[in-house]
């Protein structure tokens, strides 16, 4: 999937498959106007979120394996449940 010029704003994500997907290619706007993004029970293994803004997101009980957090402002994201094995955090601010 790609996701180029996609607004991500308020949307949530149920059991989905999100393999290997560039999110850094959306729009997160700093203020979303819907809310934080959230992903429940969704494998986003091998993504990447390098250097966003994606406070306020929920991953809850998702598979992270290898995902790529580095350089992203994480504050307020709930990560509950969610098994980030390999992910990169370098640099992150949490």
């Amino acid at each position: 999937m790609k996701v180029p010029d996609t607004v991500f704003s308020g949307c949530r994500f149920l059991e989905c498959r999100l393999v290997g997907i560039n999110w850094t290619e959306g729009r997160w706007p700093k203020r979303p106007l819907h809310g934080p993004n959230s992903f429940y029970k969704c494998d986003l293994s091998m993504s990447t979120f390098a250097g966003l803004d994606v406070t306020g997101s929920r991953f809850g009980s998702c598979r992270a394996h290898d995902v790529g957090f580095f350089e992203a402002l994480l504050v307020d994201v709930d990560l509950e449940g969610t098994d980030p094995s390999g992910a990169d955090f370098d640099r992150a601010d949490l």
